[in-house]
């Protein structure tokens, strides 16, 4: 009975995978320009962008993990998190707070440190 729940689930898992990446690739073709007309003008006038999407990223990680298990053409959270870091950048090489940005070196080590840790999670949990 165990061996056909399993067979009965790993059918489902196989069928359902493809679903659920057309289905997030829907929503995030659809839900894109309503970010940037809605949502980004709100964020840009919150100020701190910086910390403001580290927050947000480190809170939406888990199940933006999940979602990537599912369908693993997605981006990752932290690309994603990249990526809204960098459109709420302002115009220059400085940050809201006045500081300089980090340079392309510390960027990629981060990116680096990131990507280690990712595998790592990756690899224990399986």
């Amino acid at each position: 009975m165990a061996a056909t729940n399993t067979l009965v689930r790993t059918i489902a898992k196989n069928a359902l995978a493809p679903l659920a990446a057309s289905a997030a690739a829907f929503g995030v073709k659809k839900l894109s320009p309503v970010f940037d007309e809605k949502v980004l003008p709100k964020l840009r006038e919150l100020g701190r962008p910086r910390e403001l999407a580290s927050g947000a990223a480190a809170k939406a990680s888990a199940p933006l993990q999940r979602v990537k298990d599912a369908a693993p053409d997605l981006p990752s959270a932290s690309e994603l998190k990249d990526t809204l870091v960098e459109a709420l950048r302002p115009n220059g090489d400085e940050e809201a707070s006045g500081e300089p940005s980090a340079s392309r070196e510390e960027r990629e080590e981060a990116r680096r440190r990131r990507q280690e840790r990712r595998e790592e999670r990756r690899h224990g949990s399986g």
